[in-house]
């Protein structure tokens, strides 16, 4: 995704979307909804209610809680962004990543 919005620097949108493309039949209104929002925003991303019943397992496997599934959203796709703001949440761990790489590959060739 990082190489992608790099991609687009030289055209410095205002808004993009990222779509995992699980959901093809999204509707405009609900695109025109989320560039709207990520403007006032800077972020959105699609939302429904759940309708099922949700339950929390600990690590034996009960049932710890029911939450209310009216404070609960299922997010959908597109997500929508202002460029700035999406650029920088991505650069920073690309950065990082990048810098950690060359030592975690010495390591493992047993280098260091």
């Amino acid at each position: 995704m990082h190489a992608g919005l790099e991609a687009l620097a030289a055209e410095k949108p205002d808004i993009v979307l990222i779509h995992d493309a699980a959901r093809p039949f999204v509707t405009s209104a609900v695109i025109s909804r989320a560039i709207d929002a990520a403007g006032r925003t800077g972020a959105a991303v699609p939302a429904i209610s759940v309708t099922d019943t949700i339950k929390q397992v600990g690590d034996t496997g009960d049932v710890e809680a029911t939450p209310d599934r009216a404070s609960l959203r299922i997010a959908q796709t597109p997500q929508a962004f202002r460029f700035d703001v999406i650029l920088d949440a991505i650069a920073a761990p690309c950065a990082t990543a990048a810098a950690i790489s060359p030592t975690m590959r010495r390591s493992r060739n047993g280098r260091d």
